[in-house]
């Protein structure tokens, strides 16, 4: 029975190949199956649908322009630099000469001078150059005192002047020249004369 149910089933299988088989029987040996028809490709997954773009950022608001700025106040001409007329300046430590220092105060180290300071050719001359030359021009300072006494102060080659005699102050203080003479139209009360003719004050002493 077992038999011929494995007949059946291999001879439905296709063509069969009979071989004898002991007790009788015959072994039938299949050919082997058709081939399976090949399954066919998967379809493949549509296209993800695309984004859409986000909606462009508009421009902040334009800022207004500031206020111009008013142009600054011109500034007005400064004062002109001192200019050393004679071309000479002091250099030469502190010799015993009365050359030196020219248009300092002369009462700061010499407390003995009654009268003292330097005569210019300019008003604005700077500290350290040398005055006129006071023997080339017969250039002499004038002292005259309330009482109607006076004198005079040669002045030297570095413009500098100064005496230790007796002074009564106020008195009329004035310079004289080749050419003339001028006098303070005030009297001075003393006489350190370069303390107020300075370049930034009343400036330099001058000639007439």
């Amino acid at each position: 029975m077992r038999l011929v149910l494995l007949l059946v089933l291999v001879v439905g299988c296709g063509d069969a190949d009979v071989q004898p088989f002991g007790g009788g029987g015959y072994l039938v040996r299949g050919t082997g199956g058709a081939a399976g028809v090949s399954g066919s490709a998967g379809v493949g997954g549509a296209a993800g649908v695309p984004g859409t773009g986000g909606v462009p950022a508009t421009g902040g608001d334009a800022g207004t322009a500031g206020t111009p700025g008013s142009g600054g106040v011109l500034g007005t001409g400064g004062a002109s630099a001192p200019v050393c007329a004679s071309g000479k300046y002091w250099s030469d430590g502190d010799p015993n000469d009365g050359m030196h220092r020219p248009g300092s105060v002369c009462g700061s180290c010499h407390s003995t001078f009654t009268l003292s300071g330097t005569v210019y050719a300019k008003p604005n001359e700077p500290m350290g150059c040398f005055g006129v030359d006071g023997p080339a021009n017969r250039n002499f300072i004038q002292v005259t005192m309330t009482n109607h006494n006076g004198g005079s102060v040669r002045v030297n080659a570095a413009g500098n002047f100064w005496t230790t005699d007796p002074i009564v102050f106020p008195v009329t203080v004035g310079v004289s020249w080749t050419n003339g003479g001028i006098y303070m139209k005030a009297t001075v009360s003393r006489g350190d004369c370069n303390t107020c003719h300075a370049p930034a004050d009343a400036g330099r002493i001058l000639p007439p």
